[in-house]
């Protein structure tokens, strides 16, 4: 039996975010809406029918939130106390943050300390959280249209890591940026045939997975031949999947400043008909992928199901055979580096 209670919202509702330490929520999309755990409406901020809607929602110190719509510009709001014995909350216009040329496409917390937006132009802003000024911009072009118009440097996808790196899918291609000494460490231009809808880390942090408009997830490793001999699978012993895939090699090249380094091209798997959209990290089991074929396929780790197919195996003969064949593996199982993953379809 479920229990659930439906919440009538004001407008649209394009987002949704914890608020107070997860005591309310936020909701938002032609309008702004605090709620309670509990599912009741404490206060709501209509904003004016010419504005987009919003798809994202950051809040930030200073009980502050900043939003980001398909426009140009960034709003803040601020939740205040209402002058009231009621006690309730209230939330009010505060200021208008405006650095990008065209509309923007993302909108992720850093830190604490530190914001960043992107763009339909390529633009990636870093925004202090304390005094909302732009602190670096990355991926800034003078020409950010081709040709034929469009917007080849577009970001799609960013992610933030460590409090210290985003990770941008531009076009075609991705970028990894440190915003503390304002560089790009990774960087591969061209990675897929249509522009990249999303990224996760996988296998605990060894690979990069890359989903495109193509209909292909490609992953992507430094250099194969810094893994070790127990195969490409094998978690090191990193404190992040940034320093897990940049490994002890790309570390050193970061801190000399080096040129960016282009990650390596070590698999690819097909089983989506359409654009794949989204992927999720299920380590140390593999991970799982969604497209608008209507699919979700589950890529098992193909070193891990080896693993447990050898185990299933040796207990197999240590119950079925006598002691002469305890503890002995048949040369059919042994384990094999393969960087293929096996796949179930839902």
């Amino acid at each position: 039996r479920s229990h659930h209670r439906t919440l009538q919202s004001p407008g649209s509702v394009k987002c949704l975010v914890p608020l107070f330490q997860g005591t309310m929520f936020c909701s938002a999309g032609n309008s702004i809406t605090i709620w309670s755990n509990g599912g009741d409406m404490i206060c709501n901020c209509p904003r004016p029918k010419a504005d987009s809607d919003i798809h994202t929602v950051v809040p930030i110190r200073g009980n502050r939130l900043v939003v980001a719509s398909d426009r140009s510009a960034l709003s803040v709001y601020k939740v205040d106390q209402a002058a009231s014995q009621s006690g309730k909350l209230s939330i009010t216009f505060f200021r208008v943050l405006q650095p990008h040329r065209e509309s923007i496409r993302c909108l992720v917390a850093v830190s604490d300390a530190m914001l960043a937006s992107s763009s339909l132009d390529g633009m990636i802003v870093l925004w202090s959280t304390l005094s909302l000024n732009p602190m670096r911009k990355f991926n800034e072009f003078d020409k950010y249209r081709d040709q034929h118009h469009t917007f080849p440097y577009c970001v799609n996808h960013l992610v933030a890591m460590d409090g210290r790196y985003l990770l941008a899918a531009i076009g075609t291609g991705f970028c990894m940026f440190d915003v503390f000494v304002a560089m790009c460490v990774i960087k591969r231009t061209h990675a897929h045939l249509s522009t990249i809808n999303h990224m996760a880390f996988v296998a605990g942090g060894t690979m990069l997975c890359t989903c495109s408009g193509d209909g292909m997830i490609r992953l992507w490793s430094i250099s194969q031949s810094d893994q070790s001999e127990d195969g490409p699978f094998k978690t090191p012993a990193a404190t992040s999947p940034v320093e897990t895939f940049m490994g002890e090699r790309g570390l050193v090249s970061h801190k000399k400043a080096a040129k960016p380094i282009s990650p390596s091209l070590i698999g690819q798997l097909a089983g989506h008909s359409g654009a794949v959209q989204r992927m999720l990290d299920l380590s140390p089991d593999g991970f799982a992928s969604c497209s608008s074929d209507h699919v979700v396929i589950l890529w098992k780790n193909g070193i891990n199901e080896s693993q447990k197919r050898d185990e299933a195996v040796r207990a197999f003969l240590r119950t079925s055979c006598d002691g002469d064949h305890t503890g002995a593996s048949s040369p059919q199982y042994g384990h094999t580096h393969s960087t293929v993953f096996d796949s179930s379809i839902f």
